[in-house]
């Protein structure tokens, strides 16, 4: 007598929504005008004490080797922070349209992209805009070298200390995998995310997917965005849509 072949439990399935953008980018512009007022409050303040040229350009030394007039140091500094921003939020449009990253690092990624943006645009931009500004005006006694080094370890503590703070925001965020049976998913190289459902034009199945192939090309069409794979029921090769992310609460 031979015992029944073991079945596969079938797993809950949940749908995801991606971030809202539009609140991101509202945030993101409401940041970079708020830094831009700053360095433009700074510019006036100072401006009737600038000279007719400002150093705006530091080598690797801390010595200056660029400048630009006042009115031309203010454009750079304004152009600076909507470039950084546009910078943020074209980030947090990739995420929330590319299902690997979103799976991957989760719902807090837009909040803490404007941590990070706020700390450029309305803190660490206004601050050496202001100090260029000030050294600029005799107002304080650091220039030249010393002022390009002070703002060297202000860029390179800066970057570190984001670095940092953004290590310790993904740790211990990242989704698992849970124990599928082998008749439930199919393996997926360098899988992120968990299980996925993925559907196939080519033949019409939907089938499991161990994660997300982080590798694998990825296009923002479809409610959740599709993946150019190869399809382990027909074999054909193409745009697989993303149909939901398989809850990992179930299976044995």
């Amino acid at each position: 007598m031979t015992s029944p072949t073991p079945q596969a439990v079938p797993l809950p399935i949940r749908s995801i929504e991606p971030p809202p953008r539009r609140t991101s980018t509202r945030t993101s512009i409401l940041l970079a005008s708020l830094g831009g007022v700053e360095i433009v409050a700074l510019y006036l303040a100072w401006r009737p004490k600038l000279p007719p040229e400002v150093a705006v350009h530091f080598g690797v030394t801390g010595r200056p080797d660029g400048y630009l007039s006042p009115v031309g140091a203010l454009v750079a500094a304004l152009l600076e922070v909507a470039l950084i921003s546009l910078v943020f939020i074209v980030a947090q449009w990739w995420i929330a349209r590319s299902v690997p990253l979103f799976l991957y690092f989760g719902e807090a990624v837009p909040r803490t992209l404007l941590w990070f943006q706020g700390a450029v645009v309305v803190a660490i931009l206004p601050l050496v805009t202001g100090l260029t500004f000030a050294s600029a005006a005799g107002a304080i006694a650091i220039s030249g070298t010393s002022l390009g080094l002070l703002f060297l370890g202000i860029g390179v503590g800066s970057a570190a200390t984001i670095f940092a703070l953004l290590l310790f925001q993904v740790r211990g965020r990242l989704p698992t995998v849970s124990r599928q049976p082998a008749s439930a998913t199919y393996p997926a190289p360098a899988a992120v995310g968990g299980p996925i459902e993925v559907s196939c034009p080519a033949c019409g199945e939907n089938y499991r997917l161990q994660g997300v192939p982080l590798l694998a090309p990825h296009l923002g069409v479809s409610r959740f965005g599709s993946l150019y794979l190869r399809c382990p029921r027909c074999g054909e090769r193409g745009w697989k849509m993303i149909v939901a992310r398989v809850g990992s609460g179930a299976g044995p």
